[in-house]
């Protein structure tokens, strides 16, 4: 059976930054992707951006399906994707792409220079993008008695269970999504709360993230 993870971290927001060395400038984007596809689209996206750029090298990484992948796009071999796949991966990041876009100033940095400038403009942007904790929750359906509907609302509030509405019928069905390794207590409570009455019911697997509400 697969161990779903827990948790993972991204970058809160697409963002650039600039860095230059030596008349060359290295301006770094980066965003977070939920798949290759999104990734591969969005690299496409910043080379048309900077079509006039010398070099657009880049480096993402997709949590679900564990593909790490880099391009120096014409640099001279693990000198500019190698660096900024690096970065990504010592900020402890996933579900994120950075392309740095070079503008060749004339002047030769040589392979040092050059993983010292890519790695460079990707934590400037990294720094700049921020980051978010995204957390493994458990989605379930309550059903209960309209008597125990206030008790059970109160009692989400209280321990900051995420609420997706509730149907009104013969019973109630509140949509609930509470943090996974919490569930068997909260399962257990609400039982307790309505007197056994309620049927619970998991109904998905999400990741949410408190930083960006």
């Amino acid at each position: 059976m697969d161990v779903i993870p827990v948790s993972y971290k991204t970058v809160k927001k697409e963002t650039s930054a600039k860095f230059a060395e030596k008349k060359s400038v290295f301006v770094c984007t980066a965003r977070p992707v939920c798949d290759e596809a999104s990734a591969l689209e969005f690299i496409a996206s910043i080379k048309k951006n900077h079509g006039d750029a010398s070099h657009c090298a880049y480096a993402y990484i997709i949590r679900d399906t564990n593909a790490v992948r880099f391009s120096d796009d014409g640099e001279p071999s693990s000198t500019a994707g190698a660096p900024i796949l690096s970065v990504l991966q010592k900020s402890e990041l996933t579900n994120v792409a950075a392309v740095v876009a070079r503008y060749f100033g004339g002047i030769l940095l040589g392979a040092g220079g050059l993983v010292r400038a890519y790695s460079q403009a990707a934590r400037l942007a990294i720094k700049e993008a921020g980051s978010a904790l995204y957390e493994n929750f458990t989605e379930f359906e309550v059903l209960c008695g309209y008597a125990d509907y206030d008790r059970l609302s109160k009692f989400a509030q209280t321990e900051k269970i995420r609420t997706d509405g509730a149907v009104f019928e013969e019973k109630v069905a509140l949509c609930f999504a509470a943090r996974s390794e919490s569930f068997e207590r909260l399962k257990a409570a609400i039982i307790d709360l309505s007197l056994g009455k309620a049927v619970i019911k998991k109904t998905g697997e999400s990741f949410f993230s408190e930083d960006l509400c």
